[in-house]
């Protein structure tokens, strides 16, 4: 599973706040929750029938030790960087009544070799009512980059993209 690529080509030009991904369609109430005015929360913050209906919750501007970004849903679908994304803006001490988006701290991510991967699990089996979520800052759009992408085997898989006309 990838955040910010698909299949080796079409990587993210720009930086990514979160990632996260719901097994069910949020009420209007829960898309508000989510989105908080447009300061969307931190996981933890988020309401219980959120959290436990996550597939992940993934927070970009969190990085554990270097070498994981941790998964908030009860499932621990931790991501790993490859090739060194950078965190922009200031890094702090996140407590856990903090909601540090405000702070605008982003994965950045080059356009041409950086990306997140996760391991596939049962989790990202998603039905027909599903929800996939993140905030994007793209800076180049020459051609189609992609959000998330799973390939389950030769031409079968599921992928968001942003198109190099803005559509999605």
């Amino acid at each position: 599973i990838g955040i910010g690529y698909f299949s080796g080509s079409r990587y993210i030009d720009g930086s990514i706040l979160f990632a996260n991904m719901f097994n069910r369609a949020l009420t209007p109430v829960e898309v508000t929750e989510l989105y908080n005015g447009g300061v969307p929360k931190q996981p933890w913050l988020l309401s219980q029938a959120l959290q436990d209906d996550a597939v992940l919750l993934l927070p970009l501007n969190n990085q554990t030790d270097g070498n994981e970004y941790l998964d908030y849903s009860l499932n621990g679908n931790s991501a790993s960087p490859v090739n060194a994304p950078t965190i922009t803006g200031d890094l702090k001490t996140i407590e856990a009544t903090e909601d540090p988006y405000t702070q605008a701290d982003t994965l950045s991510l080059d356009g041409s070799t950086q990306y997140l991967t996760i391991t596939d699990s049962v989790d990202f089996n998603l039905g027909t009512a599903f929800l996939f979520s993140t905030f994007v800052n793209i800076d180049s759009l020459s051609t189609d980059r992609y959000l998330y992408s799973q390939r389950f085997d030769g031409d079968n898989f599921v992928a968001f993209w942003i198109e190099s006309t803005g559509e999605i």
